[in-house]
């Protein structure tokens, strides 16, 4: 489904992250984990939004990073971000050593994992997100591992090589707008950037959203299923890790 003309699709930028965040929010209230790796009732919403924008704003920074929105009448109503292939520099790679560092000594001082925001359920996020990264390992051969730690809602800890993959990061789409094919729209451009260049798209999909990549010519190469009743939930949550091949341009 085409959206209507009236949503326009665009580059984001640093200034758009004070829009991103309630798009954020309303994209992910019915995620079947987020109440479980980031309960409300223990993050403080400014504290979330601290979390929040420091990590868009890292991000932003990063070359191989690229943000997309959609906006109606001027409002930003869905985004996405992708990581592109490039290669770090020696002085790229020795900055990213260097913060993982200061990471771990951050973490020592503060006595829990600073990668997320304080009052998140350390353990669901190291097994949700720690499984997903062991999954892009394992089904993404062209891949140069430039960090070493994993970080929320990004694969940049797995930089690809030049002639690896596009990696789908973040997806949102506020709930008053969605059922318009904004999704499909965001992806869909950059599908076509990756088949002019040949590459390989990797994403991770939740239930809800699986099927939908599957019509756009992702195929789920495995699962990564959680147990819920560990944190007090019912059943089990699962991403499943899906990679597209590239179209032949004729």
């Amino acid at each position: 489904m085409a959206p209507p003309p009236e949503y326009t699709l665009s580059p984001a930028y640093l200034s758009d992250i004070p829009a991103m965040l309630p798009v954020y929010h309303s994209a992910f209230t019915d995620d079947p984990l987020s109440s479980y790796t980031f309960p409300r009732s223990r993050i403080a919403p400014e504290e979330f939004t601290r979390w929040l924008t420091t990590r868009f704003t890292m991000l932003f920074h990063r070359p191989e990073t690229r943000y997309f929105k959609v906006e109606k009448d001027g409002e930003l109503v869905a985004l996405a971000r992708w990581s592109f292939p490039y290669r770090l520099s020696e002085e790229e790679k020795a900055k990213r050593a260097s913060d993982k560092e200061e990471k771990k000594k951050r973490d020592e001082r503060e006595g829990r994992d600073t990668d997320w925001p304080v009052g998140a359920n350390d353990e669901c996020c190291r097994e949700k997100f720690g499984g997903i990264g062991r999954a892009f390992e394992r089904f993404v051969e062209d891949r140069e591992d430039v960090y070493g730690i994993y970080f929320l809602l990004t694969y940049l800890s797995y930089i690809c090589h030049v002639n690896g993959c596009v990696v789908l990061g973040l997806i949102g789409v506020s709930q008053e707008h969605r059922r318009k094919g904004l999704a499909t729209m965001l992806i869909n451009h950059v599908l076509d950037m990756a088949d002019q260049e040949g590459k390989q798209t990797y994403l991770d999909a939740t239930d809800e959203g699986w099927f939908v990549y599957s019509k756009l010519g992702f195929e789920v190469k495995g699962t990564v299923e959680i147990d819920l009743t560990k944190y007090g939930g019912e059943g089990k949550a699962r991403n499943r890790n899906m990679i597209r091949q590239p179209k032949k341009i004729e």
